[in-house]
């Protein structure tokens, strides 16, 4: 999975190297093809119950789904698989939801700049908070 986050530098059409991106794309495929091999029947990624293992992949399945289209490749997470049923069954449940809000939110603020203008209001602040302590 960490092909993902190589990718990113791919995202711009007038700088891609289809090359790379091919090559990176079918890693994740490749990558998810052995995950899908490795759920279960059970509810969670790992057990019955919600585990660590489904807050990493939950993050790690909406950033597949997200970025693989941006390079025009097909989502990876297509077809009656058990990755599938899996991301069906926890989008159902809460604390899995607020994941995926919360990566929708910080996404968001990342592309529209919301994010940066909070980091440097928040730089700033505490700038003139050590001033004021000094």
């Amino acid at each position: 999975m960490n092909n993902l986050f190589m990718i990113f530098g791919q995202r711009n059409p007038d700088n891609r190297n289809q090359s790379v991106v091919d090559l990176l794309v079918g890693q994740v495929r490749h990558d998810l093809g052995a995950l899908d091999k490795n759920l279960g029947d059970v509810p969670f990624a790992a057990t019955t119950q919600l585990t660590r293992a489904d807050c990493s992949l939950v993050p790690a399945l909406w950033m597949c789904s997200g970025s693989l289209p941006m390079l025009g490749a097909d989502s990876p997470l297509t077809g009656p698989d058990r990755l599938i049923f899996y991301r069906e069954r926890i989008a159902e449940n809460e604390n899995a939801a607020r994941i995926i809000e919360e990566t929708n939110r910080g996404l968001k603020a990342r592309m529209d700049g919301t994010g940066r203008r909070m980091s440097e209001e928040g730089l700033t602040e505490a700038k003139v908070q050590q001033t004021e302590n000094n």
